[in-house]
């Protein structure tokens, strides 16, 4: 008989929250001793004790693995969103320094994106085509770990977009993101969305 758990596990492998001082880890799923599956990089303790809460509620887990996984994040450091926001927002940026790449946000009139998106931009005011349309922070974090990765000013370029992206109140990820769009009246999303299909044909 299979025998499954779940764990957490500290990581220290991600340039960009490094650069910013968080800490985070993954959840592994075990099975039979070995580890089979790991979730993606948990910076959120707040939000994923609520998910992990959930589950307990729904008998995927019990109150003592819950109780042991909070356990884990806490010794790790998590912390959860805002104070994750607060350590980018607070992150010293020289004075004199001009970035190699920004954050704009879009603000075409006839946007059909309804909610709050943008897009890379480098210091000549050129798009950077190569990376698509960021409408999550999510998405941004990943283009943050690109830049951090390379070392010197980018680590600051990375930073720099991960402010301007707050700035512009992204949606934290996409179930956020389809919340927001939801909320929206409903006229304005039939509207928005006739004319994409209108446009589609």
């Amino acid at each position: 008989m299979t025998t499954t758990r779940i764990k957490f596990v500290k990581k220290t492998h991600s340039s960009f929250f490094n650069l910013l001082g968080v800490q985070y880890g993954v959840l592994v799923t075990v099975a039979d001793g070995k580890d089979m599956q790991e979730s993606i990089l948990i910076v959120d303790m707040e939000g994923q004790m609520k998910s992990l809460r959930d589950s307990e509620r729904e008998g995927v887990l019990t109150s003592d693995e819950v109780d042991a996984l909070e356990k884990d994040m806490k010794e790790a450091g998590l912390e959860n969103m805002t104070a994750v926001f607060d350590k980018a927002r607070q992150f010293p940026i020289p004075e004199d320094y001009s970035p190699l790449y920004r954050f704009k946000t879009c603000s075409m009139p006839n946007c059909r994106r309804l909610l709050a998106h943008g897009n890379i931009f480098n210091k000549d005011g050129a798009r950077v085509q190569q990376v698509d349309t960021i409408s999550t922070l999510a998405q941004g974090r990943n283009v943050c770990e690109y830049a951090a990765r390379y070392g010197g000013d980018y680590k600051l370029d990375a930073v720099i977009i991960f402010k301007q992206m707050l700035e512009a109140n992204l949606a934290l990820n996409d179930i956020e993101f389809n919340e927001r769009y939801d909320a929206l009246p409903e006229d304005v999303r039939r509207e928005n969305e006739e004319e994409e299909y209108s446009s589609a044909n």
